[in-house]
This record gives structure tokens, C-alpha cells and sequence, in this order.
């Protein structure tokens, strides 16, 4: 018989909350990644009441980040990104928490005014100044996955319904809709703040020209 005796590993642990409430904050994605393998990703997300652990680590020096990107909340005045170093594999780090702060959500459906049916659409976040421009080159980069955007998609499965979150306060704002066979569309502007950080803005799209 060969046996194996197998390690716990080192652990890192902590806890995210909320800046403005000091509550937890569930369902958040952590990452690590070792220095000396930048590819290799562990995905670890905090429990109910915002706490999370990462064992099975072996010494080195590791990268930890909160993937924030689309959710509700945003980074307060720190980075929420800790480079770490494990000593020896027994060893057990604590008090690694990450603070965040509210941000904003925008959400809506998209729908076909003739007759209220829902419509498949791309939605983009775009700033008020050369808003068509920054409409076509935000789905460029969207597409390309040249950089990140924010964005979503509509689903005639879900009567239409789309949420843009992580939006920043304070900056005014316009939803650009594209859809495969209707015309793009774009709505009024609107600003986000934390007394009102959530916005609801429903998209009508015309059917358009046909050429």
C-alpha cells in the first residue's frame, strides 16, 4: 500500500463589507493568483455574512482581488487588491478584509412599442458628450473585447429585462440599445448618486428604415 498524508495548506481569510453599513457582503467573488503562475485562477466567494477563507496554499508570494466589476458595489478610498506572502504551509492569515462602497444600478426593459413585446437588445453606458460615437465605440470595444464596458444584454425570455451595475455616482449618464433588427436607440440622460443610486430606464425600439 502506498499512503498519502495530505496538508491543509496554508489559508487566508476575511471578510468584505460594506463601507457605509459595516455589514457583510455576500456573493463576492475573490481571486488568487500565484506571482509565479499569473494565469492560474482560483475563484473563492464570501458566505452570508460577507466572510470567506482560501486554504490549500503552498509558501509563495500570491495576488488578491475582489472581482467587483458588475455587482452593486464599488471600491472605497483602497484598492480592494492585497499582494501576500505565505511563509510555510502551515500558516494561517486573518483580518484580510476589503471594505466597499455602494454603487450605482441601472435597469429597465427593452420592448417594441408597437405592440409591447420584448426585444433582444445589447445595452451600453455611455457619457453625454459625442454620445453616438461613444455609443458605436463602446460596442466596438464590447465586441472586440478590446476593454471592459458596461454593459449588458435583454432576453425575450426575461420580458426584455436588462441591469447595468457598478455604475459610478455623480456623472451624467445615457443607455444606448442595440438590437439586430431595429433600429439603436438612445435615452435621456440621468445622474446616479448615493441617495439615489438605483434608476429605471425602459428602451423602446423602433422597427427603423429598411434599406
Amino acid at each position: 500500500p502506498l499512503d498519502i498524508a495530505l496538508s491543509r495548506g496554508a489559508s487566508i481569510a476575511g471578510r468584505i463589507y460594506n463601507i457605509e453599513t459595516g455589514g457583510g457582503i455576500a456573493g463576492m467573488y475573490l481571486s488568487i493568483d500565484p506571482e509565479s503562475q499569473p494565469s492560474s485562477y482560483q475563484a473563492h466567494v464570501s458566505d452570508e455574512n460577507g466572510a470567506y477563507i482560501i486554504s490549500g496554499l503552498v509558501p509563495g508570494k500570491y495576488e488578491l482581488k475582489v472581482n467587483h466589476r458588475d455587482t452593486r458595489f464599488k471600491p472605497g478610498k483602497v484598492l480592494p487588491f492585497r499582494r501576500i506572502t505565505v511563509d510555510h504551509d502551515s500558516q494561517q492569515i486573518t483580518g484580510m478584509d476589503f471594505g466597499l462602497t455602494r454603487a450605482g444600478i441601472v435597469w429597465g426593459y427593452t420592448r417594441a412599442p408597437e405592440n409591447e413585446s420584448p426585444v433582444k437588445a445589447t445595452l451600453l453606458l455611455v457619457g453625454t458628450g459625442n454620445m453616438i460615437t461613444q455609443g458605436i465605440n463602446a460596442a466596438m470595444s464590447e465586441f472586440n473585447q478590446k476593454q471592459a464596458v458596461f454593459s449588458s444584454q435583454s432576453d425575450t425570455d426575461q420580458d426584455g429585462y436588462y441591469e447595468i451595475a457598478g455604475v459610478p455616482f455623480g456623472k451624467e449618464w445615457r443607455v444606448y440599445a442595440i438590437s439586430d433588427d431595429r433600429a439603436p436607440q438612445l435615452s435621456g440622460s440621468f445622474v446616479l448618486s448615493a441617495s439615489n443610486p438605483d434608476i429605471r430606464v425602459d428602451i423602446n425600439l423602433l422597427s427603423g428604415s429598411t434599406v
